[in-house]
């Protein structure tokens, strides 16, 4: 997620140079904590039930993760409005990995930026210019960047001002986070390098988030709601407000992950 995040927001960046040049405008732990029931718990103690889950894996069940962002950007009192989407199917397994990702970038005036990848039996597939390309990878590959995990909440932990946890009448748990954005950890650092800044002329003014873990502890929704402003030579003061949302879902083990139509593994062309 963090590395989503990133890319996000040097998108953002660049695309606000570029309009200022132009002028333009399950399974899972059952074993609860010994200090009390299932109502008490907090944040902390959630987010090691949702590890133990992560770490134990979802066998051959097929993970589907969505991830939608909708940034606002103003320059000189003109708005512009950035949306990205990503579509994701994943099967971690001992025999065969599988998972394909699509990705849409929606830029005002222009038309859509769509990507897709596919990876399967140790080589990950992209397509440039109608031609496959396939290259011997790990499965990080092509998750790690999309995924949403514990760590990213916990990332979010150690930074927080004012955190709340909430029984749902399902019996899922709605976390709210308040991060202080001068805090020290990973997700605020990681901010910062994915626009190229140590923290000169970039400041941090908002980061709200917030969690919803099932009953079963399977983190399936994330929000993170980001508001920033950034000093740039020869533009100015750029402020971006952006929300981004991420689910997950299991669709269990029937579900059959299909190859994307972009992308043509019988015909692929070995990267250099």
């Amino acid at each position: 997620m963090k590395k989503v995040v990133c890319f996000i927001i040097s998108v953002l960046l660049v695309f606000c140079l570029v309009s200022c040049d132009t002028g333009s405008g399950s399974n899972g732990p059952t074993k609860e904590p010994s200090n009390g029931p299932a109502n008490e718990l907090t944040a902390t103690e959630l987010m090691a039930l949702v590890n133990q889950k992560e770490q134990a894996g979802y066998g051959e069940d097929v993970i589907k993760m969505t991830m939608d962002m909708v940034a606002d950007t103003t320059i000189s009192g003109t708005t512009s409005q950035i949306k990205q989407s990503m579509e994701m199917y994943m099967k971690e397994s001992a025999a065969n990995s599988v998972a394909s990702v699509k990705t849409t970038v929606e830029l005002p005036g222009e038309d859509n930026m769509v990507s897709e990848q596919y990876y399967a039996n140790g080589y990950l597939y992209t397509a440039n210019n109608g031609v496959t390309y396939k290259k011997q990878s790990l499965f990080e590959a092509i998750t790690g960047a999309n995924s949403m995990s514990s760590g990213d909440m916990n990332d979010l932990l150690k930074g927080s001002k004012d955190t709340k946890v909430e029984v749902q009448t399902d019996g899922s748990y709605k976390i709210t986070l308040d991060v202080d954005p001068q805090s020290d950890n990973a997700l605020v650092e990681g901010l910062l390098e994915g626009i190229g800044a140590t923290g000169t002329g970039v400041t941090l003014k908002t980061i709200t988030s917030e969690f919803i873990v099932d009953a079963d502890y399977f983190l399936n929704t994330m929000k993170i709601y980001i508001d920033l402003s950034a000093e740039m030579a020869g533009v100015g003061v750029v402020d971006i407000k952006y929300n981004v949302t991420a689910t997950a879902q299991n669709l269990g083990a029937e579900y059959e992950i299909t190859v994307p139509e972009s992308i043509d593994v019988e015909n692929a062309v070995v990267a250099g």
